[in-house]
């Protein structure tokens, strides 16, 4: 399985028309592809533990990069351990099959398989990362393994996107490997940092760079593999507008900001990126990030304004409504079992159904309500209103921005939910293009696909294509959920100067 953070069928099709990516484009013609729709929101986290597990946010209650406790009011930042049902490995490993999994996101800690498991994602540290514990040392002294690039990819003069292409030949050289030495049953391997060039670059020369270097390796894949499946854990399309929520919270009296020194340092014009800019040319920035406590660095605004924890501190909460994550979730803050607290949704709901840009495209042309989407989740940790994107539109969760709407200012493109699904191999129906998928389908069509039964819990269904040999899937009783890891990880202001760099927060 070979996961790419978010490919994006559209994007990579002129390419594909060009010739340039021929053994993707060999795979579409000779196997099956569709169109993956990923869980909302279309993010990495939680979707990658979607895709593995075969269930919705709700199941793990986690639904962005922050758990937002409505309870407490507090924001952490979820790990591993946050995610406690049986995954994809779980049910080959109790079939006796070995398993080897690179770079998944949200894997950190690691925990153990029957085979090997290389934690991934922006929270993985470059310490303990590995199971079994001694593979790390192998890693690192054969192929100069890291977890993340030294440097960040959204600038090329600082030399990042030499480092991120580096990582995912590294990650790639690593699961052949694995292939040849360990001969495991499956394997799993995310390429995240593709997702990452495809945010700063859009479809510039760094994001063409990446996808031809990965073609080559699904050749090599091919080659070495019974079945190859390809998927992403949603799509990745361009911006024309950013979309400040928090703003037009503000703006419309759900959201009341208070004095703080986020004000202060936003009016003197100081920014984490005109920061970085300045200690990157003094080649400093490293420097700077291992003196600087990272707690430190989140409460520096950035250019949309105060995102993160300093957003929290920028906020007066006892008198707002309503506050916004990213990417389309929304919390309203009145106790749930109120009037006011209906009254208020009711009307974000319809005032946001109304919104459109400066260019008359839609805000959130399709609005849920979270009880709706996530009907199993638990209401202090779920969201009240989840609305999926307009085209074109990034929906940033910063407060402090003064306008509403504006142009792109760290990413050019944005995730969407339509990602990519193929699937390649002796059993696999040469059938071309199919109708669209769920991502929450692709783990049943893995077992599926190998001969094995699917458990009563998954939510998703096989996709029967992939494998002619069978008749009807059949089914078998699920696993009890994971035991809670115990590892020592990084704290959570550590990760988010991470997400930072990334220009999640």
């Amino acid at each position: 399985m070979l996961g790419l953070d978010g490919g994006d069928w559209d994007r990579i099709d002129p390419w594909l028309r060009q010739g340039l990516l021929p053994n993707i484009r060999a795979i579409c013609e000779e196997g099956i592809y569709s169109v993956s729709n990923s869980v909302l929101p279309p993010v990495t986290c939680p979707n990658w533990k979607c895709y593995a597990s075969s269930k919705s946010p709700g199941t793990h209650d986690v639904y962005w990069w922050d758990l937002f406790d409505r309870e407490t009011n507090s924001v952490t930042i979820p790990d591993s351990t946050s995610f406690t049902e049986p995954e994809l490995w779980d049910y080959l490993n109790d079939e006796g099959l070995t398993t080897d999994i690179i770079n998944l996101p949200m894997s950190f800690p690691p925990r153990s398989v029957d085979g090997h498991m290389i934690a991934g994602g922006p929270q993985a540290q470059n310490t303990d990362y590995t199971v079994p514990r001694a593979y790390q040392s192998e890693l690192e002294a054969e192929f100069d393994y890291r977890v993340r690039p030294a440097k960040v990819i959204n600038g090329e003069a600082r030399g990042g996107i030499e480092k991120a292409l580096s990582l995912l030949e590294t990650r790639c050289e690593v699961a052949q490997h694995l292939i040849e030495t360990h001969d495991p049953d499956f394997v799993h391997l995310t390429l995240f940092y593709l997702n990452n060039i495809q945010h700063f670059h859009g479809s510039g020369v760094p994001t063409k760079q990446a996808w031809q270097l990965i073609d080559d390796w699904v050749g090599t894949f091919r080659e070495s593999t019974e079945t190859l499946f390809l998927m992403s854990d949603h799509g990745c399309a361009d911006i024309d507008t950013e979309f400040h929520i928090n703003s037009w919270l503000n703006e419309r009296g759900y959201l009341t900001t208070g004095s703080s020194y986020v004000g202060y340092l936003d009016r003197l014009g100081v920014t984490q990126e005109k920061a970085t800019t300045v200690l990157g040319a003094l080649n400093l920035e490293r420097v700077v990030k291992n003196l600087v406590p990272a707690d430190i660095v989140d409460r520096v605004p950035t250019k949309e304004g105060a995102t993160r924890q300093s957003k929290f501190e920028s906020v007066n909460l006892a008198a707002s409504n309503a506050i916004a994550s990213g990417q389309g979730v929304v919390y309203v803050l009145e106790p749930p079992d109120s009037r006011a607290y209906a009254e208020t949704r009711q009307t974000i709901i319809e005032e946001l159904s109304q919104l459109q840009t400066p260019d008359s495209v839609p805000v959130a042309p399709e609005i849920h309500r979270g009880e709706e989407l996530y009907p199993n989740g638990t209401p202090r940790y779920r969201p009240d209103i989840v609305f999926e994107q307009g085209p074109g539109i990034h929906t940033s969760d910063a407060v402090g921005s003064e306008s509403v709407f504006g142009t792109p200012r760290r990413w050019e493109a944005e995730n969407r939910r339509d990602g990519v699904f193929a699937a390649v191999g002796p059993n696999v129906e040469s059938a071309g293009g199919l109708a669209p998928t769920s991502i929450l389908d692709i783990a049943p069509t893995v077992l599926y696909a190998m001969g094995l039964d699917v458990p009563t819990s998954f939510e998703g269904t096989p996709i029967t294509e992939a494998n002619t040999a069978r008749d009807e899937p059949t089914y078998r009783d699920p696993l009890q959920s994971l035991v809670e890891q115990t590892n020592e990880i990084e704290d959570s202001s550590t990760v988010q100067e991470r997400l930072s760099d990334l220009g999640y927060f």
